[in-house]
């Protein structure tokens, strides 16, 4: 059971009534190190106390078919009972995640028993349905919208900072991974957004030199079903670079 400072915290997903919290807080287990982050998505539903990740949707060769951002304050996992031969996920942490974890043979015993225990299952997947939507649009796209797509997602998911240029901790191997596309083709359009002046690259590192420039480059995607750039004001402010 978590601390009760900590699950005062949690933003749920639909009104529950107070008995049914505490049915799943006492169930509830804080986790921040991951033996196979594979099975993290499939053993339970997940809540994202602090930090970010990418969660990728994956095909038997392990090829990303799709991908979604997740941050502070969302919600992720599967609760069904029969394993999709199909499709597989993999987490991969962008920010150290500190993950509040309902596991999924507990919660198929409290969804016998209580019917609000089913509609908060249904609202935590509904919740992921956009984004995984969006994601299935942008599969056709090329590899420069690919990666400003993530990198602008990143930089929404992070903590602002008033005169800081937003730094995306993340390696292009990662990038990688995440968006499926081969690491040489990563580094050909990190380089040219480099050469753009949008980003600049460090080790294992991204810094986002003109956000609004990179928003730009989205202009003619078809974002109807989730837009990651959010309002302008919402655009982290330009500064230089520290030294």
């Amino acid at each position: 059971m978590i601390q009760l400072e900590i699950a005062k915290t949690i933003i749920w997903p639909t009104t529950l009534s107070n008995n049914t919290k505490r049915k799943l807080i006492k169930i509830a287990q804080c986790k921040t190190e991951f033996t196979d982050n594979r099975q993290i998505f499939s053993d339970g539903v997940c809540y994202i106390y602090q930090g970010n990740a990418a969660i990728c949707m994956q095909s038997k060769n392990l090829k990303t078919v799709n991908s979604m951002v997740m941050g502070k304050q969302e919600w992720f996992g599967d609760c069904q009972s029969v394993e999709n031969n199909l499709v597989s996920f993999s987490l991969s942490e962008i920010e150290p995640l500190n993950l509040i974890f309902f596991p999924r043979h507990q919660l198929n015993i409290l969804m016998n028993d209580d019917l609000e225990v089913v509609k908060w299952l249904y609202h935590v997947v509904n919740a992921s349905q956009q984004k995984w939507r969006q994601s299935q649009l942008l599969s056709s796209e090329n590899k420069l919208i690919k990666i400003s797509y993530l990198l602008i997602d990143l930089a929404m998911h992070q903590k602002k900072i008033k005169g800081a240029i937003p730094k995306i901790a993340i390696s292009q191997q990662q990038i990688s991974m995440i968006i499926g596309i081969a690491r040489q083709r990563v580094n050909e359009a990190l380089k040219q957004l480099e050469s753009l002046g949008y980003i600049e690259l460090e080790r294992s590192s991204v810094y986002i030199t003109d956000f609004a420039a990179l928003c730009r480059i989205l202009d003619n995607v078809d974002l109807s079903v989730r837009d990651p750039r959010g309002s302008l004001s919402d655009i982290p402010c330009e500064s230089a670079m520290p030294a």
